[in-house]
């Protein structure tokens, strides 16, 4: 007997991929797009917890207030390095190693480090600024140094365009010898900009040069035929010098800067146009006196935007997802008890990337998609994840007979499904679904009542005891087990029209 002949009529989810939309009616929301959902994204076609993390370093770092982190990568001589506090540290085999030497290092809420590479010819190190102590340098062993050549002023962020280096110090933006970052000429090579510069980033022919709440550039190859301007892009900035980032979006993978500006999150490509991709409403929220502590990280393996912002106390404890490849964000909200200081993509001793971050706690931490559980330093706690639909309107009532659920068998993990479904919005009904990862494969071996089907790359599972009828619908799922996580594919309701006056079942 099929469907036809018993009236029903399939009602398919077939997608949870759009991210997420706050403070809007139900019929703006687009299909597969939610106003309630936190720590879950839509990660190779399947709608799953986000990534847990992995703590680096068994032990704190001596001091604890994590203000720089930087992947060292010139010339196949790698590796991760931090400042915490006032100390500038080499990972070396997980364990913070101090490499501060005689360099000064004032610790402090707003003193956070951004970090370039640099390599021609025998130079061939990172630089680091801070906008309070004097730029330093590292060669990749050893301790650091101070940046020679009397650069003329502590530089607030710093950047690298046609191998010239370029520090910005309130209103100016100098700029070094052609290769040579410790030779500066402080009368003469000097930009002045109408603002204050945020941050200073490479965007292809011409440099980007950030301000809080406007955009500036520079041309040229030397200071014989350096231009700056003014771009017209109203509004858009960035808040401070950790909230930039070079990128990729798209299916064309179309080079970008992530921006983190006042009023959102914007993506600025080389010919300066540019596009909100979130912001709105849900900006407003945010503790605004403390957006120059935003950070943006892009990882080029997920190719996913990390960004962390201040929200609901003084330091970023808000992580924001964005999948730059659809531009779908996810939040995530309580990611960490003890916030992120900073952030970078970085690789591990195997060569695979990871997004790092640093806390206030003396810890560093890397997301990993094989990691289950959230760390708060010293312990995992579960992630709680919640991805909720849409209200959608199916214009007549129906009754509700059958809920599945696609999704991968691959873990023993749990997922509750509350449908909500009644002439007017509600919470609905409960049930769990359970997949098992143990089990008898399809074949000889299998014994029909007896065994458990196992092996399979999906499984199609239907969740019972929920019953009801109604026009408005919308699906709730939860998970907040720890080491667990789930994949959802799409998910399939059986709907049969009632009938007004009938009793038809």
């Amino acid at each position: 007997m099929g469907r036809a002949k018993l009236g029903l009529v399939p009602f398919r989810l077939e997608k949870f991929d759009k991210g997420y939309f706050p403070n809007k009616f139900f019929g703006e929301i687009p299909d597969g797009g939610s106003s309630d959902l936190k720590h879950v994204i839509w990660y190779r076609s399947a709608l799953r917890k986000i990534f847990g993390m992995d703590r680096i370093n068994s032990a704190q770092a001596a001091t604890t207030r994590g203000n720089g982190l930087f992947y060292f990568d010139v010339q196949g001589d790698s590796n991760r390095v931090a400042v915490f506090g006032n100390a500038f540290y080499e990972d070396v085999s997980g364990t913070w190693t101090d490499r501060t030497g005689a360099v000064t290092i004032t610790d402090g809420a707003d003193n956070l480090w951004q970090f370039i590479n640099h390599q021609q010819g025998a130079n061939r190190y990172l630089i680091g600024v801070n906008n309070v102590n004097a730029p330093i340098k590292w060669t990749g062993s050893g301790n650091a140094a101070v940046l020679g050549g009397s650069p003329p002023a502590n530089f607030g962020s710093i950047a690298k365009y046609h191998d010239i280096i370029f520090g910005s110090s309130n209103e100016s933006l100098y700029f070094s010898d052609d290769g040579d970052p410790e030779t500066w000429n402080a009368s003469k090579w000097i930009i002045p900009f109408e603002k204050t510069i945020t941050r200073a980033i490479d965007n292809g022919e011409r440099l980007a040069v950030f301000k809080k709440e406007s955009t500036g550039s520079v041309s040229g190859f030397s200071y014989l035929d350096f231009q700056a301007e003014e771009v017209s892009i109203p509004n858009v900035g960035c808040s401070g010098r950790l909230a930039a980032t070079n990128a990729f979006f798209g299916t064309s993978n179309t080079t970008v800067i992530a921006t983190v500006a006042k009023d959102g999150i914007w993506l600025v490509d080389q010919a300066f146009g540019s596009t909100k991709i979130f912001g709105e409403n849900y900006f407003e929220d945010l503790n605004q006196a403390n957006m120059h502590k935003a950070i943006c990280a892009y990882s080029s393996l997920d190719q996913l935007l990390y960004v962390a912002v201040p929200k609901d106390t003084a330091e970023c404890d808000t992580l924001l997802v964005v999948d730059m490849i659809s531009g779908a964000v996810w939040p995530c909200p309580s990611i960490h008890a003890n916030s992120i200081r900073s952030m970078a993509s970085m690789k591990d001793d195997s060569s695979n990337e990871f997004i790092y971050f640093v806390d206030t706690n003396g810890y560093a931490f890397k997301f990993n998609k094989s990691t289950r559980n959230y760390h708060t330093g010293t312990a995992t706690q579960s992630i709680d994840a919640r991805f909720r639909t849409k209200t959608y309107d199916l214009q007549d009532v129906h009754s509700l007979r059958v809920p599945k659920l696609l999704a991968n068998s691959d873990g023993n993990w749990t997922v509750t499904m509350a449908v909500g479904f009644g002439l007017t919005n509600n919470d609905g009904n409960q049930g769990t679904i359970n997949l098992q990862d143990s089990g008898d494969l399809l074949g000889s071996t299998f014994i029909l009542g007896a065994s458990i089907l196992s092996g399979s790359d999906y499984i199609f599972s239907v969740l019972s005891n929920v019953n009801a009828f109604g026009r408005f619908i919308h699906i709730t799922f939860t998970n907040n087990s720890l080491n667990e996580h789930f994949n959802i594919r799409k998910c399939e309701l059986d709907l049969k029209r009632r009938r007004k006056g009938s009793d038809d079942k």
